[in-house]
């Protein structure tokens, strides 16, 4: 019964290595690498065929039963002013991943010992709680939800959004309940005394028993398994607010090696967990917090509304906002970003570019250097990163049980 409710996984090379190493660690075989040699084998034995590209969520969802789901929000939501009508969701963010951390192989080994960037660990990870109105007017400030509960770097200066800590930095009920109450309501009640709708999916660290005493704010879960395609913040604006931020990241890394030797002195005699992009270091989760603010900012109305249009769970507002460009927004932005980040590696000065080589791929031509780039961009959905996710998890629940 249980493996009917399971989410199928994708037939990644680096999906079916991690399952090979963890079967390999359950029988004995120490010495079993999985390398790219044995998965070409394995593929011959099995009669595998040639990858294909998957995209994303959105083939899981079943337009035809959902579509009935989501009519009945429709007309719940016809009561509201398009501005009064809220999206809330989370994200996972790699806020210190580089370039390079977008080719891991599982055969390399530890994370740790992956070559010139053993800080750089593809598990440093945030999650971002994230909410927006129909028409881009009302971006609610963002929650960045580290693991500790405080930071060293904070000791500088405080986290320019609110910051809190979960051991494994999700979204638990706890989480969520201190986004509602002390993030989430103070801004409506700021923004507008009209009733207002939040839409959101319903996980399980979504409390539905938490209301608005006032009456003021009415929450709309969107059905099981949908959010892909009926999300507005799925349809562009958490990819948009990525990708502005690794632009950022990397722009003020780059310019660090300006001043490398003097910086490097200087990080040295910095303490433990306060070194950051201003040292020529990978970021620290106030670097994060302070570039995920700037670039929450500097994402347009234009982009917010197009996604609202896109995600289709209020056509009968279109007329309130506005309807052109659909996700060409979006789209727009991550390529002018992608053109943005090759121009300023492949414009460095010649030391400044030996000193970065071990860390940021050398980009030889332009089109090598886009999809460098533009892996990186969608890292966190890259399936080598889920990939060693994926054995974290089997080791986890091996630990557990």
């Amino acid at each position: 019964k249980s493996l009917g409710r399971r989410k199928p996984l994708s037939l990644s090379r680096a999906i079916i290595q991690a399952r090979a190493l963890h079967e390999a660690k359950k029988i004995g075989l120490t010495e079993f690498k999985a390398s790219d040699g044995w998965f070409r084998n394995w593929r011959r034995r099995n009669g595998i065929g040639p990858s294909l590209r998957l995209f994303g969520e959105a083939g899981d969802v079943n337009i035809e039963e959902v579509e009935k789901l989501i009519q009945v929000i429709r007309e719940k939501l016809k009561k509201f002013k398009a501005e009064n009508i809220f999206n809330m969701d989370e994200t996972g963010l790699l806020y210190r991943a580089l370039p390079t951390r977008s080719y891991i192989s599982l055969e390399e080994g530890s994370r740790k010992n992956i070559r010139g960037t053993k800080v750089l660990r593809a598990k440093d990870r945030v999650t971002l709680v994230l909410c927006v109105n129909a028409t881009g007017t009302c971006k609610v400030a963002p929650l960045i939800v580290g693991t500790s509960k405080n930071p060293h770097c904070f000791r500088d200066a405080p986290s320019p959004i609110p910051y809190t800590n979960q051991r494994n930095a999700w979204v638990d009920r706890e989480v969520y309940k201190g986004w509602w109450l002390n993030i989430f309501l103070p801004a409506v009640r700021k923004f507008t005394k009209e009733p207002v709708a939040l839409l959101m999916d319903n996980c399980s660290g979504h409390d539905p028993t938490l209301t608005d005493p006032t009456g003021q704010v009415e929450i709309i879960f969107l059905p099981p398994n949908c959010t892909s395609v009926y999300q507005p913040l799925d349809q562009g604006i958490i990819s948009t607010l990525k990708t502005i931020y690794k632009r950022e990241m990397l722009s003020e890394f780059v310019k660090a090696y300006d001043n490398f030797d003097e910086l490097q002195a200087q990080a040295s005699e910095a303490k433990k967990g306060r070194k950051g992009l201003r040292f020529g270091c990978s970021a620290n989760v106030l670097d994060a917090a302070r570039l995920v603010k700037k670039s929450w900012d500097s994402i347009t109305v234009e982009t917010i509304e197009s996604c609202w249009v896109h995600s289709k769970c209020l056509p009968h507002l279109t007329n309130e906002i506005c309807a052109k460009g659909g996700l060409e927004y979006k789209k727009q932005i991550q390529r002018k970003v992608v053109q943005d980040i090759c121009f300023l590696l492949t414009n460095m000065s010649i030391s400044n570019r030996d000193k970065l080589v071990s860390i940021i791929p050398e980009i030889k031509n332009d089109r090598d250097g886009e999809n460098v780039v533009s892996r990186w961009l969608d890292l966190e959905s890259d399936p080598e990163i889920l990939a060693l996710e994926e054995i974290e998890l089997f080791e986890a629940i091996e630990k557990n049980l």
